[in-house]
């Protein structure tokens, strides 16, 4: 009978181990998607700004 309970207890536990480690495991994956879809789009407004300042240096080149 003890023996059993400990048996169910131990289980409980590999399983909570299981989801815990199933979790994190997740969570490191979206932290990464995100991470790559912030720095993809600060790439996409770093690229913008640099053509709207190429853009702005010609202009002034033309003044002078």
């Amino acid at each position: 009978m003890e023996y059993e309970k400990f048996q169910e207890l131990q289980a409980k536990s590999q399983k909570m181990q299981e989801d815990y480690e199933r979790q994190l495991q997740e969570m490191e994956e979206n932290r990464e998607r995100a991470l790559e879809e912030l720095n993809e789009y600060y790439e996409t407004k770093l690229q913008e700004m640099t053509a709207k300042l190429e853009q702005v240096s010609i202009y002034i080149w033309h003044l002078l």
